[in-house]
């Protein structure tokens, strides 16, 4: 599927610096019109179960998830990955179906960071995989990490190009230069090169819930988790980010 134009657009805009101007204003009626226009956080989720399950069944999604007494984590086919179309800071240990989603992932930051900053960026940053725990380390409910169905993302690397230099301006210059993005520092930042960021980051949120790959997406709009995105492919379908 194509990305979505609208980012294509913003992103564009973005690269050139026009996107800081004011927000739009709406005549009377017309930010209704626009707000229903816009599906809600229910109906994208809906939308994500028939795309990405349908009928079908998922390898792990039949196994419990409740837990009673002592912690005891099922025991699954694991692989070491490092990332095929953007590589990870360091392999991940996760189940192999969930591999193949991790692929669509990098393909979808791949298109847009090239949208964003004419590039992908040189690796994603990820604060872990499989691990045997529970939601919250609270003892009740295994956490779709124990299924290796799970990543934490921190942020993302991007290495200099090597291009720019006077004659392309200040602008050219420092998005030639290697940087880094981070959920933590990055989210909120509203001047310079690090509101680019902020657009980058939005937007990716944007476009995982429009066509991403994952089932349960988490960020600062849910508690706990304003410094990484938490994404993974459990049986159900939630998105808070």
């Amino acid at each position: 599927m194509c990305p979505n134009y609208r980012l294509i657009v913003i992103a564009l805009l973005s690269f050139v610096g026009l996107v800081m101007a004011p927000p739009a204003t709406f005549a009377d009626g017309e930010h209704d019109k626009a707000t229903k226009s816009q599906p809600t956080t229910a109906e994208l989720e809906a939308r994500a179960r028939a795309r990405e399950l349908g009928d079908r069944d998922y390898p792990l999604h039949d196994l419990p998830r409740e837990v009673d007494g002592d912690v005891e984590c099922p025991e699954i086919e694991l692989v070491e990955y490092s990332g095929e179309v953007i590589p990870y800071n360091r392999p991940i240990e996760v189940n192999k179906d969930f591999r193949k989603r991790l692929i669509r992932f990098e393909k979808m930051v791949g298109e847009l960071a090239t949208l964003v900053y004419g590039r992908p960026p040189a690796r994603i940053v990820h604060a872990g995989g499989h691990t045997c725990r529970t939601v919250g380390n609270r003892g009740k409910k295994l956490s779709e990490h124990a299924f290796g169905h799970a990543i934490d993302v921190a942020g993302f690397d991007f290495e200099a190009t090597g291009e720019g230099g006077e004659e392309g301006g200040e602008k050219v210059a420092r998005i030639a230069t290697a940087f880094s993005i981070r959920l933590e520092d990055h989210w909120d930042a509203t001047e310079g090169f690090e509101a680019k960021h902020a657009l980058f980051l939005r937007l990716l949120a944007d476009e995982l819930k429009e066509r991403g790959p994952f089932s349960t997406m988490l960020g600062p709009a849910y508690g706990g988790h304003d410094t990484f995105f938490h994404f993974d492919f459990g049986p159900q379908f939630f998105f808070r980010i």
